[in-house]
């Protein structure tokens, strides 16, 4: 290798240039129409929801209060409806649009060996990919609870702030949790509507199980391998919820993040001699 080669190579792969890319692509991902469309679904959600809750179905008052209680009904009936109906579905959405076309793209665009090619290793090309998603995740989702705590303090009935965040707070991370599941899945894939699909339907189950703990106490152990599950947990016990509760569906969540990136990133290494 001659001594520009070498020093090219040292350049691609210097902390500064990965920061570059990173900075580059979370600004591509944030700008792109997907990211348009997240976040659309979610200030659409913020105008909706109170509207929505003004004339709750019986059925699901009832059911409310079978699973949690009469306690701070009103209250529940909008942590249910935000946080199951509404971001719960957005999650998929989200994993869906913004982190199934990571190496999927490039196949269908025939770039994959050109990138493979560069010295930026196929498994940090995957993991700064996913992480610019995850920072485009943090600041919607961010900026949502922000507003969020504006628009329904005002809004809903028996509403309590520190309950919100808590709870919001732990959801952040399922939400995250989506698009790792998403890119990690999309390496499997060589299409990316392929991918997306998957996405959908697997998310959508396990959304759809969300609450199965709770239908059935006889399910609450296998509910704990559902994501979705813990970013719910809490809502049946706000009425003593604490900083300190949201620790255990905290460390659930982000073990779920950490191996499914695992499993993601030790695919894209061998995308290499696979492609």
């Amino acid at each position: 290798m001659s001594t520009a080669e070498l020093t090219l190579t040292a350049k691609t792969s210097s902390p500064e240039t990965s920061v570059a890319f990173l900075r580059q692509e979370f600004l591509r991902v944030l700008k792109s129409r997907p990211a348009a469309l997240v976040i659309a679904a979610v200030v659409y959600s913020m105008v909706a929801l109170p509207f929505l809750l003004a004339k709750p179905h019986e059925e699901i008052l009832v059911a409310l209060q079978n699973w949690f209680g009469a306690s701070h009904l009103d209250f529940r009936l909008f942590l249910f409806v935000w946080f199951d109906m509404v971001m719960n579905k957005i999650s998929i959405l989200i994993g869906a649009v913004l982190a199934s076309g990571i190496i999927t793209d490039e196949r269908s665009k025939g770039l994959l060996d050109l990138y493979l090619s560069k010295p930026l290793s196929p498994r940090r090309y995957f993991l700064m990919k996913l992480a610019a998603v995850l920072a485009v995740v943090l600041v919607i989702y961010g900026a949502a609870m922000l507003v969020g705590t504006i628009r329904f303090s005002a809004s809903v009935k028996g509403f309590d702030t520190g309950v919100f965040l808590l709870l919001a707070s732990v959801h952040l991370l399922v939400a995250l949790f989506s698009a790792v599941f998403a890119a990690t899945l999309a390496v499997f894939f060589r299409h990316k509507l392929s991918a997306m699909l998957t996405t959908v339907v697997v998310l959508s189950i396990l959304v759809g199980c969300a609450f199965l703990g709770f239908y059935d106490p006889r399910f609450q152990t296998i509910s704990l391998l559902n994501p979705f599950y813990h970013a719910i947990v809490l809502i049946g016990s706000i009425d003593a919820v604490a900083p300190l509760d949201v620790v255990k569906p905290m460390l659930w969540l982000v073990g779920f993040n950490v191996v499914t990136a695992i499993v993601g990133a030790r695919r894209a290494a061998t995308l290499g001699q696979k492609d």
